[in-house]
């Protein structure tokens, strides 16, 4: 089982801001943003533009913020954020999980330089903290909670505003022919084919997708869907373990491309040792491809897009909300389970609208702590 963070039981110190998602990234409480950041300000966005970026391959977006008081690093009056994606000429570049402004907005962020005297949000959207009447700094909102049709249990998907058509599914994918420096591409392909087939499985969802060879593609605005590793250059963050680009353009089809940061992180497709610098592919592609098919983070780290990693192994199974996620993006009926019997271990059978379907149920609050269950007491 693995430990579920909802409405009832343990909250995070701080919490994803609004309702969209993010990629997989560390954790962070208000003091390791602190500890993290080169400077903290608090101030208001005066000005936003996009553009290409350097190599054409996306956009960027550079923020401009009024500073009203700074209580980490050096005062200055303004400075300018700056970050992958953005809006332009009716095309939307998206990197699930990168904040997102509006022009008078007022924020505390937590930001770490980022070359030619510009600076990034530390923590993704985790270090973009927008004000509240009354609070001295506001962490994380709550995720979009809807009800289920008994009205007993909460649902805690949300959706990142990618839909494939059904004209577009079977889904094409590609993987990048120079994989990993940290595995063979025999193995990294293995790991790849089995995150595309966790979700493909979910027996009330239509998505499918289907693998269309190698490539020597990467991360860029063009027809063609690409799993890869980025071993040096990585853009994203340091406390990114992966990224999912998304590109939408007016009457074409959307792309959506996952990278692995390869050059942070050690890659491997077993439990080697505990800690964060070695990450699981199947696991961490498991939840980079919700992202892909649609879905949005959750605030529940029984689920498999939780925003944050969890330990070895624990983001490849999806919990109900996963399913329920994308089932209500590509909907048909079907059942997995008949009973408990026809599931993993401690998972119930649960009937839902369009079928019954596997449950990995929470710990009890108290329960015993060890290295696969994250929200524990220390």
């Amino acid at each position: 089982m693995r430990i579920k963070l909802a409405a009832i039981g343990c909250l995070l110190a701080v919490s994803l801001v609004g309702t969209a998602a993010a990629s997989v990234v560390t954790r962070f409480d208000e003091a390791a943003l602190e500890n993290g950041a080169d400077r903290v300000v608090e101030g208001s966005v005066a000005a936003i533009r996009t553009q290409w970026n350097s190599s054409h391959t996306g956009f960027e977006t550079v923020v401009s913020v009024d500073v009203a008081r700074t209580t980490k690093g050096v005062h200055a009056e303004s400075l300018e954020i700056v970050q992958p994606g953005g809006t332009l000429e009716g095309m939307r570049h998206v990197i699930v999980g990168m904040p997102e402004y509006s022009v008078g907005q007022q924020a505390r962020f937590f930001l770490r330089e980022a070359g030619l005297g510009r600076y990034r949000v530390y923590g993704w959207k985790q270090g973009f903290w927008p004000a509240a009447a009354g609070a001295r700094s506001l962490g994380y909102q709550p995720v979009h909670v809807a009800e289920t049709a008994d009205e007993t249990e909460l649902v805690h998907f949300t959706h990142n505003g990618m839909l494939w058509k059904p004209e577009q599914i079977p889904v094409a994918y590609s993987i990048n022919e120079v994989g990993s420096d940290d595995l063979s591409l025999e193995e990294a392909k293995a790991a790849i084919t089995a995150a595309f087939a966790t979700w493909q499985d979910v027996p009330c969802s239509s998505l499918s997708y289907a693998y269309s060879g190698d490539t020597a593609l990467g991360i860029a605005v063009d027809d063609t869907n690409v799993v890869l590793w980025i071993e040096a250059d990585w853009i994203y963050g340091e406390e990114a373990a992966g990224a999912t680009s998304l590109f939408f353009a007016p009457g074409e089809t959307p792309t959506a491309d996952v990278a692995f940061n390869g050059e942070g992180f050690t890659w491997a497709i077993g439990p080697v040792s505990v800690g964060t610098a070695i990450q699981d592919v199947q696991g961490v592609l498991t939840h980079e491809l919700g992202h892909f098919s649609g879905l949005s983070h959750t605030q529940s780290a029984l689920d498999t897009m939780y925003f944050s990693w969890t330990p070895w192994q624990s983001q490849r199974p999806l919990s109900a909300d996963d399913k329920l996620g994308l089932c209500e993006l590509y909907p048909k009926t079907g059942d997995e389970c008949s009973e408990a019997g026809d599931c993993t271990e401690g998972d119930l059978c649960e009937s839902y609208e369009r079928g019954t379907l596997c449950s990995p149920q929470a710990d009890a609050i108290g329960a015993d702590c060890n290295y696969n269950k994250i929200d524990c007491e220390e």
